[in-house]
């Protein structure tokens, strides 16, 4: 007797067919769990901005600074300084050399 009830429970099962979910029925259910979990979706959403708007100022703040790299590099060396007084030759360049540092230590401040 239970056997029988337990086989006759197994044909119902496959007999019965599983609903197919539409596109139309995802998205009526998708929008009421929004509107049932406001605070929930509120959250996510503010967290998918913050992490949007890192990503975009990580990137952008790389661009710039490979930006400015290419200008320091135009400069040409940075061992070179210049320093006039508003007196004399000013087209002389002076490289910084050990005779160089010494000459600027002796400027009075």
């Amino acid at each position: 007797m239970v056997l029988a009830a337990v086989i006759l429970v197994v044909i119902r099962r496959k007999k019965r067919r599983k609903r197919e979910w539409t596109i139309f029925d995802l998205l009526i259910m998708s929008i009421n769990n929004l509107r049932r979990r406001k605070l929930r979706t509120g959250l996510t959403v503010l967290g998918v901005v913050i992490g949007t708007a890192s990503i975009v100022v990580m990137v952008s703040g790389n661009r710039i600074e490979g930006k400015y790299r290419g200008i320091y590099a135009s400069f040409g060396s940075l061992t070179r300084i210049q320093i006039s007084s508003g007196y004399g030759n000013q087209s002389e360049d002076d490289y910084l050399v050990d005779a160089t540092v010494t000459k600027l230590a002796k400027i009075p401040m």
